[in-house]
C-alpha cells in the first residue's frame, strides 16, 4: 500500500507525540497526561489487542464515561486498525447487547461505573448473552484496583506489561475507524460506518474553526474545555 492510500486517524496523537512530546494533551481532576504518554499508552492497549488477535477490519466496543481512558482506549482500537463502537453510558444491558450483535463487537472496554451509573453490571449481562463478543476488559476507577468480575481482566492488567511502540496499521483511508449509531427514534438504532477520511475531514474542519478563535502569539499552549459526551459523535470530532 502506498503512503498515499494510506491515512488512520490515531496518527494524529504519534504527530503530536513527535512534535510536543512533554505538551499536556489531556487534563482531567489531578491527572495531567502529555502527548508522549497519551501515545504510549495508546500503543500499549493496540499492543494488547494485537495479542487478543484483534486487529483490522474487527470491532471493538467501548463503554466508558469522559474520563482519560475514553481516549487512550479510542485511539489505541484505531491504531490497531480495529473500528470503535462507542456506547452510551446511560445504556441497559438489553440495548447494549443489541449494540454488540449488531455491530459484530469481538471486543467490550467498559468502566466499572457508580452505584447510581452501574456500567459494568449492565455491559457483562450483554457480553455474556452475546457469543460473538469473545473479550470484556474492564477499566476501573482506580487505575490499579483489581477487577470487580475477577474472570475478566483489567486494562492496567492487560497492558501493564506490553510495549509502548506500536507500528500503527496503515488503514486506507475509506476504512472504517468507527461506527456511530442514531438514537433510533424511528425503529433500531442504525450503525453510520464512518471512515478515517471522514473524522479526519471533521478535525481539519473544526480545527480550522477554532484557529481563529485561539490567539497563539504568545506560543503558550491552550486548553479546550470538553462539555460534550465522548460517546457522541460531536464530542468525538469537535471536542477531542
Amino acid at each position: 500500500m502506498s503512503q498515499a492510500t494510506v491515512l488512520n486517524l490515531a496518527s494524529i496523537v504519534s504527530h503530536h507525540a513527535g512534535l510536543a512530546p512533554q505538551k499536556e494533551a489531556i487534563v482531567w481532576d489531578n491527572v495531567r497526561l502529555t502527548y508522549d504518554e497519551l501515545d504510549k499508552l495508546s500503543n500499549r492497549v493496540a499492543n494488547a489487542l494485537t495479542e487478543m488477535g484483534i486487529g483490522h477490519g474487527d470491532k471493538v466496543a467501548l463503554n466508558c464515561i469522559n474520563i482519560p481512558y475514553f481516549p487512550v482506549v479510542y485511539y489505541g482500537i484505531m491504531k490497531a486498525g480495529a473500528a470503535v463502537v462507542p456506547i452510551c453510558v446511560l445504556f441497559k444491558a438489553a440495548e447494549i447487547e443489541y449494540h454488540l450483535r449488531d455491530s459484530d463487537a469481538k471486543a467490550v472496554f467498559v468502566f466499572e461505573g457508580t452505584p447510581e451509573l452501574p456500567m459494568l453490571i449492565s455491559t457483562k449481562a450483554a457480553f455474556d448473552a452475546v457469543d460473538s463478543c469473545e473479550h470484556l476488559i474492564v477499566m476501573t476507577a482506580d487505575m490499579m484496583g483489581e477487577s470487580p468480575i475477577p474472570e475478566h481482566k483489567t486494562l492496567t492488567q492487560i497492558t501493564f506489561d506490553k510495549s509502548e511502540e506500536f507500528e500503527i496499521y496503515p488503514t486506507a483511508p475509506d476504512d472504517t475507524c468507527a461506527i456511530l449509531y442514531t438514537s433510533g427514534t424511528t425503529g433500531q438504532p442504525k450503525g453510520a460506518e464512518l471512515t478515517h477520511l471522514n473524522l479526519w475531514s471533521n478535525c481539519v474542519t473544526t480545527y480550522s474553526i477554532h484557529m481563529p478563535l485561539l490567539d497563539f502569539t504568545d506560543q503558550q499552549q491552550k486548553t479546550c474545555l470538553i462539555t460534550l459526551p465522548l460517546f457522541h459523535t460531536t464530542g468525538q470530532t469537535v471536542q477531542m
